[in-house]
C-alpha cells in the first residue's frame, strides 16, 4: 500500500456519515502505520467535532459539507475541520464542573473536554463564513 501522509475527506452533515469517517480514517491508519494511541486519539477527535457540527452546527435542513484535512509529521497530526454552520469556537467552551453530581450538571460539553484533553494546540478561525478548526494532535 502506498503511504501518504495526507487525506482529505468530506462528509455531509448527517450523523451516518461518521461510519463513512471511522472507515475512510481506517484506511489512512493502515497505510501509514500509525500506533494504536495515536489512532484512538485521531479517531476521538474527529468523531466528536464532527458530531457536534452535524448535531448543533445548522438551522436548516438543507445538506452541508464539512471538510477534513489530515496531515502527518513524525510526531504530530495536524486536523483540519471546516464547516459553514453557525460560529462556534470550541476554545471558548468552559471545562465541565466534575465536583457536582451527575444530574447537576448541564448536559453537553464533554467531547469538547476530551478533545481540548488530547490536543497539544487548538486554534479556531471564523472566516468568510466558515468555521474553520485546527487541532494537533501528538503522535
Amino acid at each position: 500500500m502506498k503511504k501518504s501522509t495526507s487525506c482529505r475527506i468530506t462528509l455531509k452533515n448527517d450523523i451516518a456519515e461518521i461510519r463513512r469517517l471511522v472507515e475512510e480514517l481506517s484506511i489512512f491508519f493502515l497505510k501509514n502505520s500509525l500506533v494504536k494511541k495515536a489512532i484512538h486519539d485521531i479517531t476521538l477527535v474527529l468523531e466528536e467535532i464532527v458530531s457536534n457540527i452535524i448535531f448543533y452546527g445548522y438551522d436548516d435542513p438543507f445538506e452541508h459539507e464539512i471538510k477534513i484535512n489530515i496531515n502527518l509529521t513524525k510526531s504530530n497530526a495536524l486536523l483540519v475541520i471546516i464547516d459553514d454552520g453557525k460560529p462556534f469556537n470550541p476554545i471558548q467552551v468552559t471545562e465541565p464542573d466534575f465536583k457536582k453530581g451527575i444530574e447537576a450538571r448541564k448536559a453537553g460539553g464533554l467531547g469538547v473536554f476530551f478533545v481540548k484533553r488530547i490536543a497539544s494546540k487548538i486554534r479556531y478561525l471564523r472566516k468568510d463564513g466558515e468555521n474553520q478548526l485546527a487541532v494537533t494532535v501528538t503522535i
